[in-house]
């Protein structure tokens, strides 16, 4: 119910595996991902979850979106099945109330089951190597290892819990340790991406975290990678907090306590640990508190079947245990229902499917978030994109590019077109609305043409450069209607964008100021020719002392008016012109009127003497 309770597909990656599915059905295995261009991965490429794509393919033969509804759904039942035979396998008593147990008391847990996404799956895989370590089955647990390291980059689990196990059982479980890693080493030999998969296991498990712990910020990673507060984290995982009190409470109260069970234990406080840090492991430490309570009901003797008549005691705690496990499950039902529902809704295909269409093929589309790749590459597998799934594989590839990338998001670059156009090597700029700093950026900058928008998006068109006219002498500011200052000047720009405010030393808050800014134009021959003014305030525009462009705006224009209406916002102006052979003198006089104080000029590239 929950699956269909909201989009199609509302876990973000999911767009990319469906898609990726696809691809690996008509295309075959490739070790290079040519949509991702600033990632180690483009060239080097690993798919740690192909066992999931090949078991995707079937469910993208015909409606893929109903597919991965479906897909979502024979995943989160194998991994409960298998949470189920582990519970059996340990000899837990009654092992589907404790599976029910699961899905009742973490909904969360129960909520990231229903993505389309590997996880499930490698869930599915890591309870049945729990049960095959803590059980001392060499050889099952082997295998189960081997198909891990082709389904998800986390199979290192297995291992780990195998040793930590060996170290409670000494010698007794050192063979199972070892063919435990005997199966992540044969995974990770043999495989059509070694050794490339690798870098890309240090990267997804070391540097993802580290980045996402050290520099979230800059790398905007996505939230499930970052801590919540203890407030939430117990609202939302209060039956999660329940189980683990009980557990260890119960542990007390074991004459013995077994080899599985501290294992167990210390398996399920780690997973706790690392939920503080990153709410991600609430996967793992929910379902390993739940199995860890069932070993220690399994070493309390309690019985497999409760005798019947069972007593008045055996039956109130037997029936007060069903009610609160329905009243739990009814609120996971409940509550996953209305989160599904109140999933946004995708919002960037109607811009990729006009991409496809309209951008020859092999474009790279510039874009600001990891996050918008899925959907894209879903619509568009026509054209290169910059990052998807993580961005800390951009950080890693190049930390300086991945700060120019992060720095152009929250709109700091003095110049947007030189990063966009030359170090990306973009034509194209796919830009969410939410972005607001950037687009404040761009929408003073002709050579960024509007293309196409919609109310979540707009694409633009990144021309060449013209002549963009540089190298300007800016005055001190003074407010409207005093004369021009005498002194010289205090600022020089060389950007594209004349920023008067900050070249001028304006403080914040005074909306009457004026400058002047001024520079030179060399021209080899002369002749007519055309220069382009792009600004919103008042501008008065002297060619070798002579005036040549008056603007007065009869009102100033925001940010919001330009968004609503792209095609008529900041545009540029041509002002015909005639330069003189050699140097020729350009005086800019502008005060402010609208939301920025500066200006763009350049030699319309069309009219260049």
């Amino acid at each position: 119910m929950t699956r269909w309770a909201g989009p199609s597909i509302y876990c973000g990656d999911g767009w990319f595996h469906v898609r990726y599915a696809t691809i690996l059905r008509t295309e075959g295995i490739a070790r290079t991902f040519p949509w991702w261009q600033e990632s180690f991965l483009a060239t080097r490429f690993t798919d740690f979850n192909l066992l999931y794509h090949l078991l995707l393919i079937p469910f993208t033969l015909g409606n893929e979106l109903t597919g991965a509804r479906i897909a979502s759904v024979v995943f989160a039942a194998a991994a409960m099945a298998a949470f189920w035979w582990c519970l059996k396998t340990l000899a837990v008593p009654w092992p589907a109330f404790f599976s029910l147990a699961l899905l009742a008391a973490a909904p969360e847990f129960a909520y990231r089951l229903t993505y389309t996404r590997p996880l499930v799956l490698a869930l599915a895989l890591t309870f049945a190597g729990t049960a095959a370590i803590l059980t001392g089955r060499g050889r099952l647990a082997f295998v189960l290892t081997f198909l891990y390291a082709h389904t998800h980059c986390s199979f290192h689990l297995l291992p780990c819990l195998a040793l930590l196990h060996a170290v409670h059982t000494k010698k007794k479980g050192s063979g199972i340790f070892i063919w435990s890693l005997g199966g992540a080493v044969a995974g990770s030999v043999f495989t059509p991406y070694f050794p490339n998969n690798l870098a890309f296991w240090w990267t997804a498990n070391v540097s993802v975290l580290s980045a996402s712990w050290r520099a979230g910020d800059l790398l905007r990673v996505g939230t499930e990678m970052l801590p919540v507060s203890t407030a939430e984290l117990l609202a939302a995982n209060l039956g999660v907090f329940a189980v683990s009190g009980i557990a260890l409470y119960a542990l007390t109260r074991v004459e013995r306590v077994s080899d599985e069970a501290r294992t167990l234990l210390v398996a399920a406080s780690g997973f706790f640990v690392l939920t503080l840090l990153s709410q991600r492991f609430t996967e793992l430490w929910a379902p390993f508190s739940v199995l860890l309570l069932g070993v220690v009901a399994r070493d309390l003797g309690l019985p497999a079947r409760v005798p019947l008549p069972a007593g008045a005691w055996r039956t109130a705690g037997a029936a007060a245990a069903i009610v609160v496990l329905v009243l739990g499950l009814r609120h996971t039902l409940r509550d996953n229902g209305e989160s599904a529902a109140l999933e946004d809704p995708p919002r960037w295909r109607a811009a990729a499917r006009w991409m496809k269409a309209n951008v020859p093929p092999e474009e790279t589309i510039f874009h600001l978030g990891w996050d918008e790749f899925p959907e894209l590459f879903f619509e568009d597998t026509t054209h290169r994109y910059l990052i998807g799934q993580d961005a800390t594989f951009f950080w890693v590839t190049d930390p300086a590019r991945c700060r120019l990338w992060a720095s152009l998001a929250r709109g700091d670059a003095a110049d947007a077109w030189p990063p966009v156009r030359e170090t990306f090597g973009a034509r194209w700029a796919f830009v969410p609305r939410r972005y607001r700093s950037f687009l404040a950026l761009i929408r003073r900058d002709p050579r960024f043409s509007w293309a196409w928008s919609d109310s979540d998006a707009i694409v633009f068109r990144v021309d060449d450069d013209g002549a963009v006219v540089s190298g300007w002498e800016v005055s001190r500011w003074r407010r409207r209607g005093e004369e021009t200052s005498p002194a010289p000047p205090v600022g020089c720009s060389t950007a594209g964008y004349v920023d008067l405010a900050r070249a001028s030393d304006l403080p914040r808050g005074i909306a009457d100021a004026c400058a002047a800014a001024t520079t030179t134009i060399v021209s080899d021959a002369g002749g007519a020719a055309r220069l382009g003014i792009t600004t919103d305030d008042d501008v008065i525009i002297r060619l070798n002392g002579a005036p040549v462009f008056e603007r007065s705006p009869s009102r100033p224009r925001s940010l919001e008016q330009v968004l609503d209406a792209p095609a008529t916002g900041s545009a540029e102006i041509a002002v015909p012109v005639t330069l003189r052979a050699g140097e020729n003198r350009v005086d800019v006089d502008s005060c402010r009127a609208g939301d920025d104080f500066g200006f763009m000029l350049r030699l319309r590239p069309e009219d260049r003497p």
